[in-house]
């Protein structure tokens, strides 16, 4: 089971304008089919970015001092105004992508926001970071 459909493809990046997702499905039913073969093509995504493969991957997945990450891979993970993979702040990174927050939950947009943020900041806006 997959992300649920774009209302438009603008940009393979996810950065593209749109409106998000359907509502024909809500994102607990596509967190519930979540599968091991989803959480492992994050790596792949997550490397594709030009920034330090291992180092992203320990952000979101965990370290020895953070050991769940900032998701633990759970591209739905939500705390406090925080989103997806690399748990972005949607109020502080309204700049960045097109559409509501939920947006965030897209694994292509949350990486592509995240690697804005490292390229501005380095790791240090996260908690769980290398």
């Amino acid at each position: 089971m997959g992300l649920p459909p774009r209302q438009d493809d603008a940009a393979d990046s996810g950065l593209g304008r749109g409106s998000g997702y359907t509502t024909e499905r809500s994102i607990a039913e596509y967190r519930d089919g979540l599968g091991p073969q989803v959480v492992t093509g994050f790596r792949d995504l997550i490397c594709s970015l030009d920034w330090p493969c291992d180092e992203a991957l320990a952000v979101v997945y965990g370290t020895p001092n953070c050991p769940n990450g900032e998701s633990g891979g759970d591209p739905y993970a939500y705390n406090g105004g925080c989103y997806g993979l690399f748990q972005i702040n949607c109020a502080s990174h309204r700049d960045k992508f097109d559409g509501p927050c939920e947006r965030l939950y897209e694994p292509g947009v949350n990486v592509a926001v995240a690697h804005q943020i490292w390229l501005d900041q380095g790791w240090g806006p996260w908690t769980c970071r290398p």
